[in-house]
């Protein structure tokens, strides 16, 4: 990602203090795990950041995705796919749908892809 990411850090800092004061709520651990993600830091404290937001927001269909791409990227595939089948039908992202493609490819899976062909 080209451009200067240091415009992150006073929201970086300012997100990791309110959450450890017990202050954050599913956006934020969101909002962090993004600036984590622009600055290429793809690591389990980014997956940790997900998944909490996800377990305080089950239906914050954008961290589900998130979470699903990001543990896709780091290698566990079958959870990432998971998470991806999960949000798919809510928030229709390209990237997402590419990404499950890929992976059904992949995989050998010769079926139609419930999502893109109308009958889901």
């Amino acid at each position: 990602m080209s451009g200067d990411l240091g415009i992150f850090e006073s929201r970086e800092a300012y997100l990791k203090d309110k959450i450890a004061n017990s202050g954050a709520n599913a956006f934020d651990y969101f909002d962090l795990a993004d600036i984590q993600l622009r600055k290429d830091n793809l690591s389990q404290e980014t997956v940790e950041y997900l998944r909490k937001a996800v377990s305080l927001k089950p239906d914050f269909w954008l961290a589900v995705a998130y979470l699903g791409l990001t543990l896709n990227r780091m290698g566990n595939v079958s959870e990432g796919v998971e998470f991806m089948e999960k949000a798919f039908p809510h928030i229709l992202c390209s990237v997402l749908g590419a990404e499950l493609l890929i992976h059904y490819y992949h995989a050998g899976n010769k079926e139609p892809f419930p999502y893109l062909d109308g009958r889901n």
